[in-house]
């Protein structure tokens, strides 16, 4: 198992497929809510803490799980609910945990998850969609009135001129909980439907 801290309120938890087996887990199911996998899952936060000096005491978190599955690898993404607008959209959508798990999806170690961006109404998407003609853009969703747009991460700065930039812990969210409207090349898609 390797642990590595990323920023102040995130880490990061490579388990390696004989730490699976050591503890009889499966890559795929080991975030769900038995108390056996909560339990593991303290262990696990337990040593972090012990490693790194990231304290979940008292905090809301998100976990992320990506399977790697040429490696037969898990790699788990805890984040400390930080600032006051995450923990309110936290706490709307969960009213009695301190945990919200994203589950497990297979992923390419070379992946760019690339970033989210909020858009507030339809016109935005499509002054966007017009505006980046030279790129595909990938998932368009939508969650409480606003739209919400991924794009490769080298988009960051030109992108962030007309939408809010969300944190991962927002993204998750956003995902878990969000509409998908479009599942990819979303730009092309929404000058096709518009222009």
């Amino acid at each position: 198992m390797k642990i590595e801290m990323l920023k102040e309120n995130k880490l990061k938890i490579m388990l390696e497929p004989d730490d699976l087996k050591r503890w009889g887990i499966d890559a795929s199911n080991v975030l769900n809510n038995e108390p056996y996998s909560r339990n593991l899952f303290a262990e696990i936060l337990k040593r972090a803490e012990k490693e790194t000096g990231f304290s979940c005491v008292n905090s809301k978190l998100v976990v992320e799980s990506r399977v790697n599955s040429e490696k037969k690898q898990l790699t788990l993404y805890v984040t400390k609910v930080a600032t006051d607008k995450d923990m309110e959209l936290f706490d709307e959508i969960y009213h009695e945990n301190d945990l919200c798990i994203i589950p497990a999806e297979k992923v390419n170690s070379q992946n760019d998850d690339g970033i989210m961006v909020m858009l507030e109404t339809l016109d935005d998407v499509l002054e966007v969609s017009n505006a980046f003609k030279s790129f595909c853009g990938c998932e368009l969703f939508t969650y409480d009135k606003n739209y919400y747009i991924t794009v490769q991460s080298n988009l960051e700065n030109k992108i962030s001129e007309f939408g809010k930039i969300l944190s991962n812990c927002q993204r998750a969210i956003i995902e878990e909980h969000g509409n998908k409207i479009i599942g990819r090349n979303v730009f092309c898609v929404i000058r096709e439907a518009f222009n």
